[in-house]
């Protein structure tokens, strides 16, 4: 597999048989022994760039971050628990259930999808 160094710096990488292999940034054929270990120093398909797999992590992150909050506000509703003056649940009950400090914006954002979803 051809794999290149992220981020301009050559990247060694040790296999506790004592194997040992360089994989530069411009990128080489690594063989498959070495693979894995290569991934886990942050070593890339020459195809993709850091940017790219920085952004599709981001992405991926926002999207369970967001799912994580609609499933707790599910779970809230299902269980009656008492809605704020604005007719939302409470972000510090929310926040204490998800694990992180939810933002208004994003509660915000997740109501609106659950009630959009409610009308269909």
């Amino acid at each position: 597999m051809n794999l290149k160094a992220p981020h301009g710096k050559a990247v060694q990488v040790h296999l506790e048989s004592g194997h040992c292999l360089v994989v530069p940034p411009e990128g080489r054929d690594v063989p498959q022994m070495f693979v894995a270990e290569a991934m886990r120093h942050g070593c890339l398909p020459v195809e993709l760039s850091a940017a790219d797999v920085a952004s599709n992590r981001q992405e991926n992150q926002e999207k369970s971050k967001t799912e994580l909050i609609e499933n707790a506000v599910k779970a809230m509703l299902e269980e009656g628990c008492p809605l704020t003056n604005a007719g939302l649940p409470n972000l510090k009950e929310l926040s204490k259930r998800v694990g992180f400090t939810v933002t208004a914006v994003e509660l915000g954002e997740v109501w609106a999808k659950l009630e959009a979803e409610a009308k269909e």
